[in-house]
């Protein structure tokens, strides 16, 4: 596995599907997995609790942003580690370009 891309999510699930989208149609020559840390949001992880190709991750407490990226961090498989913002959206094969 070259690069375990990593989210949290805090009821922005949505944010996050259309940024797994964007990844998805334009990352090529690389393999990555895409993991969610739900942070104890209010209202669970919504629309990412059956997504395909998603790996979600419960935090059963919010402790931050930074607890959350760690809590996904602890659970990647790649050799890379790679943190979005759910609001982060992919125009080019820029995971295969860094890599």
């Amino acid at each position: 596995m070259d690069v375990s891309i990593i989210y949290v999510n805090w009821n922005c699930d949505e944010e996050i599907k259309a940024s797994v989208a964007s990844v998805r149609q334009h990352t090529h020559h690389c393999t990555y997995e895409i993991l969610v840390v739900d942070n104890n949001s209010p209202n669970g992880p919504g629309s990412l609790e059956n997504a395909t190709g998603i790996r979600l991750i419960r935090n059963p407490e919010n402790k931050g942003f930074g607890a959350g990226c760690n809590l996904g961090a602890g659970e990647a498989t790649g050799r890379y580690l790679l943190f979005l913002n759910p609001d982060t959206r992919f125009e080019n094969n820029v995971l295969a370009e860094l890599l």
